[in-house]
């Protein structure tokens, strides 16, 4: 092992080190040591070659093609190709429970650059295997690998893969949670997440991280998607109306503000966009509050308080809209309006 740094990462946590970031291009990082302790037997090791010493730049071992020297084409066919060969010798170290960080490194590179639909039809095949023995750690790394490729057809796999996934293993389901959390950090997906929301049983694991993911970066059509599900009898209505909380794009506001002018008081659907505007944490959203604040009798004043109490805790910007907008409405309860003025003055700005 002179030339070669061993990086453990046990199962329990993500088996692939890149996507937590302990191993970067050029460069490597310890891991914690309190992940290499006795359990090493369950672990997957990842070995990082090093060259004079230091961590090899995969930029140095893999320069960029000339383009007048290889055709396009003939480029093209040059990727898929190596991109194929790569993923074998991953794989094969995978399946030892050894992996070479170097290929994966270069595989999520590859990959990410050109889609190689051999390389995911295999990847395909081995997150069916039912889970036992190393099997199950195979699963793990590669829905990890998945989310750390971060394109649009690993994604697609990988919201596949929890539609097949089997009697998984409680790290199996932690990986896979803490993945969807990945992918839908991305904007781009949403439209896949809101297939796989559909296609998912209404008893998946992952059914309420797939409507939160979705939730974060809805756009108006993500938004009218969750209000549809959540104004049916489906059995999923009730995971949909709980991502509304998740909701953070302030250009939603008046689409919420329909919401709740449009349905009946009191309703779930209602009381879940009112929800939502208090845990925003954007200006918009806390002038929307005050303004039907504005026309709740003192009967609501509990509701009012607990409401605008909860926007506060959440940002400053509840109370920049207090400043701006209580003096400008005109209240049907004078008691509502002096709430939210004790709820200001008490605020720690």
């Amino acid at each position: 092992m002179k030339r070669k740094q061993k990086l453990v990462i046990l199962v329990g946590s993500f088996s692939l080190l890149t996507y937590f970031g302990y191993i970067k291009l050029g460069s490597t990082e310890s891991v914690n040591s309190g992940l290499t302790g006795e359990k090493r037997s369950n672990a997957i090791v990842h070995e990082q070659p090093k060259q004079n010493g230091k961590a090899s730049n995969l930029e140095d071992e893999f320069p960029n093609q000339q383009a007048d020297v290889i055709g396009e084409s003939d480029q093209q066919a040059n990727t898929i190709v190596s991109t194929y060969v790569v993923w074998q010798e991953l794989a094969a170290s995978i399946k030892a429970l050894r992996v070479d960080t170097t290929k994966e490194k270069q595989l999520i590179l590859m990959l990410r650059e050109e889609a190689n639909p051999a390389v995911y039809d295999e990847i395909r095949k081995l997150l069916q295997l039912n889970p036992s023995g190393t099997s199950d750690r195979t699963q793990e790394y590669l829905l990890s690998l998945l989310a750390a490729i971060n394109t649009s057809e690993s994604v697609t796999v990988f919201l596949e893969a929890l539609q097949m996934l089997s009697n998984p293993s409680s790290n199996t389901v932690y990986v896979a949670k803490k993945s969807v959390q990945k992918v839908s950090q991305d904007a781009r997906y949403t439209m896949l997440l809101r297939e796989s929301f559909v296609e998912l049983q209404e008893d998946s694991l992952y059914l309420s991280d797939i409507a939160q993911g979705l939730a974060k970066n809805a756009s108006a059509n993500d938004f009218e998607f969750l209000i549809d599900i959540a104004q049916t009898d489906d059995s999923k209505s009730k995971v949909a109306l709980s991502s509304l909380q998740y909701l953070n794009n302030e250009r939603l506001v008046p689409n919420l503000q329909q919401v709740i002018a449009s349905n009946a008081v009191g309703s779930e659907l209602v009381d879940a966009s009112l929800n939502s505007l208090a845990n925003m944490g954007q200006y918009e959203a806390g002038v929307a509050l005050i303004k039907w604040s504005a026309n709740q009798n003192a009967s609501d004043l509990a509701y009012v308080r607990q409401l605008i109490s909860q926007a506060e805790s959440r940002s400053p910007s509840m109370s920049r809209a207090i400043e701006k907008t209580l003096h400008k409405q005109m209240f049907v309860s004078s008691e509502v309006k002096e709430v939210i003025e004790q709820i200001y003055r008490s605020s720690d700005r």
